[in-house]
């Protein structure tokens, strides 16, 4: 093109103009004439389509949604082929950002839709109004840090993107991005997520993560934090089961130590920090992992060859072996930490020890090492 010419230039803004025009023809489910804004029914017959089970409207929007997978998957598969994730975890953070709309939200008393036919509204966290546009859910590669410093050193780039209308389907289009990047068989490490997706229904988001192997950090609001409930006896606590017996400081930390202003301190609350790894002993161990319908099995942190904690209620219903006296070498902290004299025990209460029950009125925890886990089971127990 000749950029002195006015008519070349002219000619070459028209052939951009109608090759846009022919794709975004061919992907958009319900073509639109978006230079005005049309009736209120007519704008939301045609936003319509991008919702509903049509089979060609489907069959565009899955096609629309490859091509844009295809876009943000080049640098990832760029990426890896140049091995720049070689020792990354799997550690995602996955968040809804608000894309505004350049154009006027609809409008009951002119009775007008938006230019913007799939627009909607985006509500933050911190902003008091909502803004009109579209919602991006983007999947990020995250890192770890150590004393406030980064330790990893991969790359932080978009791992996953979708862009949908405002307030739509959070939970599937994070489980869409995630499940683009289980077919590059990349690891999957620990998920960070906001509220957004803490209050999303498990078979929307968080059974599906699960089974793509993902461990969930997940933020819960004050009123939610600590114990909150119970399952076959088993302490559901911030969101992972435990003893029945954790002492209830540990289990109780979160529930007064933080607010949404202390949160950014919990790095210099060694307090904090000690509480919630006095935790981690007394969370139930995995016996069995997923099976394809998503069951688990998990077991009591006092039973099997490698216990977690000392318990003299399951050594009263479980009886352990004697084994023979032997030495410890005070010298090797591996064999010192193996002694179960080192392991944390329970406080069981003076009652249940000086008069203990009979086995049917303990939890089914304490009676039997191990329990079932299945899809949506802790719902009932939140």
């Amino acid at each position: 093109m000749d950029r002195t010419d006015p008519h070349a230039r002219i000619a070459f803004c028209k052939r951009v103009y109608r090759a846009y025009d022919r794709i975004t023809t061919a992907l958009d489910p319900e073509r639109v004439d978006r230079r005005r804004r049309l009736p209120l029914d007519q704008a939301s017959a045609h936003a319509a389509a991008w919702e509903d089970t049509d089979p060609e409207h489907l069959r565009r929007r899955t096609v629309l949604q490859q091509v844009s997978d295809a876009f943000v998957l080049a640098p990832v598969r760029h990426t890896l082929d140049h091995g720049w994730l070689k020792g990354w975890p799997g550690d995602v953070g996955v968040d809804m950002t608000g894309v505004p709309a350049w154009h006027h939200p609809p409008s009951d008393l002119r009775q007008l839709g938006s230019v913007e036919t799939t627009g909607g509204w985006h509500f933050s966290a911190v902003a008091t109004e909502g803004a009109f546009g579209h919602c991006l859910t983007l999947t990020v590669a995250a890192s770890r840090r150590s004393s406030g410093k980064r330790v990893s050193r991969h790359p932080q780039l978009a791992l996953g993107a979708v862009l949908d209308t405002g307030g739509k389907r959070p939970g599937p289009n994070a489980v869409h991005t995630l499940t683009r990047l289980a077919e590059l068989d990349l690891p999957s490490g620990i998920l960070a997520a906001d509220r957004a997706y803490t209050d999303q229904t498990t078979e929307h988001f968080q059974t599906h993560v699960r089974r793509l192997g993902y461990q969930l950090a997940l933020d819960y609001k004050q009123e939610h934090r600590g114990i909150q409930g119970t399952h076959h006896g088993a302490l559901l606590i911030d969101g992972s089961l435990a003893c029945p017996l954790t002492p209830h400081r540990a289990a109780t930390a979160t529930t007064t130590n933080l607010d949404d202003q202390q949160i950014h301190a919990i790095d210099t609350d060694t307090d904090l920090q000690a509480q919630i790894a006095a935790r981690r002993p007394f969370h139930l161990k995995v016996k069995q992992h997923a099976d394809p319908t998503g069951t688990i099995r998990l077991q009591c942190p006092a039973a099997g060859p490698s216990p977690s904690i000392t318990c003299p209620r399951f050594n009263r219903l479980h009886p352990p072996s004697r084994p023979a006296p032997g030495t410890i070498d005070l010298t090797d902290p591996r064999a010192v930490a193996a002694h179960p004299a080192a392991k944390p025990a329970t406080q069981i209460p003076t009652t249940e020890r000086l008069h203990p029950p009979p086995p049917d009125e303990l939890p089914r925890i304490c009676r039997q090492p191990t329990i079932t886990i299945r899809p949506g089971d802790l719902v009932s127990a939140y």
